[in-house]
This record gives structure tokens, sequence and C-alpha cells, in this order.
């Protein structure tokens, strides 16, 4: 009577568990930038939603509305005629910083940017060195390049 084998071998258990460690060494890198590159994108996102909306509430409202920093990376939409924080947004974290030139921008009752207003960019960068930055035209348009940190 001969018995049948079953199962696999310590040596084809191992070649497997070397083959997969290699294959996880490989892609792990790939995939954190991937991670970091998703983080920067909703994180800029985000922002020119924000601008958007400024522009949009102080049509709506017939009032200027200014989209300004606060501590930390943070920024807030608010309403310069009744002094409303109309929405409040938290810093991004996760290795995404954001960094403003100027105090902010205002939008007027027409959409456009405040005349007198210097140009608003935000940098929003990630910790690969990766980064956008966000421009509000006089218009109140917003454009975006990608930029290195």
């Amino acid at each position: 009577m001969t018995s049948k084998q079953q199962g696999f071998t310590l040596s084809e258990l191992l070649l497997t568990v070397t083959i997969a460690a290699i294959l996880l060494g490989v892609a792990l890198p790939s995939f954190n930038n991937l991670i970091a590159e998703s983080k920067l994108t909703s994180t800029t996102n985000a922002l020119i939603g924000a601008l958007n909306l400024a522009r949009s509430e102080a049509i709506e409202a017939g009032a200027q509305v200014t989209v300004e920093p606060v501590g930390g990376g943070g920024f807030q939409l608010r309403n310069l005629t009744t002094n409303a924080v109309l929405r409040t947004f938290d810093p991004p974290g996760d290795g995404v910083t954001i960094t403003a030139s100027g105090a902010g921008v205002t939008y007027q009752a027409n959409g456009y940017r405040a005349f007198g207003s210097p140009e608003f960019t935000l940098e929003v960068c990630n910790n690969k060195n990766n980064g956008r930055e966000i421009t509000v035209a006089t218009g109140g348009g917003v454009t975006v390049v990608e930029k290195s940190c």
C-alpha cells in the first residue's frame, strides 16, 4: 500500500514566501506614492471647492465673502458684511501642508476678486515634495499648476 502525499514541502513554502516578499517590496513604495498623490489631489480639490463656494456665496448674498487661513493650516469662509463664518475647513494633516500668500482672498458681490487685494496663491505640498499652486485671478477664476515643494 502506498501513501499519497498531501500539502506543501518546506522548500515550496519558502519559495512562495520569498516571491511574495519580493513583490511586496517592489509594490509598497509605489503604493505609498499613490496614497500621497491622492491626499494632495483631495486637498487641492477641497481648496478649489472652497474658493468657488466663497465666490458663489458672495454673488448669492450680494456681499463680500473672504477665504482666509486660520491657525494650523485650516481656512474659513466669512461674510464680511455680517462677519458670520460660513464654513470652516480643518487642516489637511497626513503629510499635506497648505501655505497661503497673504491674509486671504475676498470676493465682491459680482464674483470678482476685490479691487486692490493682492494676488492670492495657495501652495499645497505633500511629504514627497510634490505640490500644486492655486492662484485666484482678478476675475475670480482659479488656476492650478503642478510644482515641486
